[in-house]
């Protein structure tokens, strides 16, 4: 009789856990720094093969526009993660955005200041007076004031896309990343 009741609750038990519901894949929303790019193709990788999905992530990927746009979205909890420069991330933690840096892709970043040849720009100081284009938001944005300091002055920069800054009016240097 025993021996009944114990195939009759595995049975049920059996029988029950097979007509459950499957749980729901945890929605998860990561916004990139930029527009996508090669940078990003881990993340597009993961979701077609099915990686995320395995561990029953339901991943939303979003574009960003820049590092601090997205650190400002992760902060308000527009998305749940954001992939950033962890400098501009430091920054807004430090000025008390609910941020942290999780793990670190990049070992070596890859911004860059750029000038054109004929403008002879060769070293920080060389920028002291020069026009520089920037992209509010942006990693680079946000180090420049460091990257200055004790350098050079501040004379002019322009914001906006780069092309749209180049059609604008001349500038001598613009940041970016090496991508």
């Amino acid at each position: 009789m025993m021996r009944l009741i114990t195939a009759l609750a595995a049975a049920l038990i059996w029988t029950a856990l097979a007509a459950a519901p499957a749980a729901a894949a945890d929605k998860v929303v990561l916004m990139l720094n930029w527009y996508v790019y090669g940078e990003h193709a881990p993340f597009y990788y993961g979701k077609a093969k099915g990686i995320f999905a395995a561990e029953n992530i339901d991943l939303e990927i979003q574009e960003g526009r820049g590092s601090a746009a997205t650190t400002q979205a992760v902060a308000a909890k527009a998305a749940d993660f954001g992939y950033v420069d962890v400098p501009t991330m430091m920054r807004a933690a430090v000025k008390g955005a609910p941020v942290v840096a999780t793990g670190v892709l990049l070992q070596t970043s890859p911004m860059s200041a750029m000038g054109f040849v004929d403008k002879n720009i060769r070293k920080p100081e060389d920028i002291k007076g020069k026009t520089v284009a920037i992209t509010p938001a942006d990693s680079m944005t946000q180090i420049w004031p460091l990257f200055l300091k004790n350098k050079t002055e501040r004379r002019d920069q322009r914001a906006g896309g780069f092309a749209a800054r180049l059609r604008h009016g001349p500038v001598d240097e613009d940041q970016g990343r090496d991508r």
